[in-house]
């Protein structure tokens, strides 16, 4: 396998990263995931930023409902 294992210290910075982002607002997210864009971490900005197009959707069809 070509791809290395995570370490200890890669599970706690992703968790810490998580606690982070829980606590932010969809547009605070939407900046986080550009910036781990312009980071080059592609694979996260891209599940931070389907995650908030999930909750607009969301509420958008919370929105509908009488």
């Amino acid at each position: 396998m070509t791809y290395p294992y995570p370490t200890t210290r890669d599970t706690a910075e992703l968790l810490a990263l998580k606690e982070k982002i829980e606590k932010l607002s969809a547009p605070d997210r939407l900046r986080l995931a550009a910036d781990l864009m312009e980071a080059g971490k592609f694979p996260l900005a891209e599940t931070i930023a389907e995650r908030v197009v999930h909750e607009l959707k969301t509420l958008r069809i919370l929105e509908r409902q009488p």
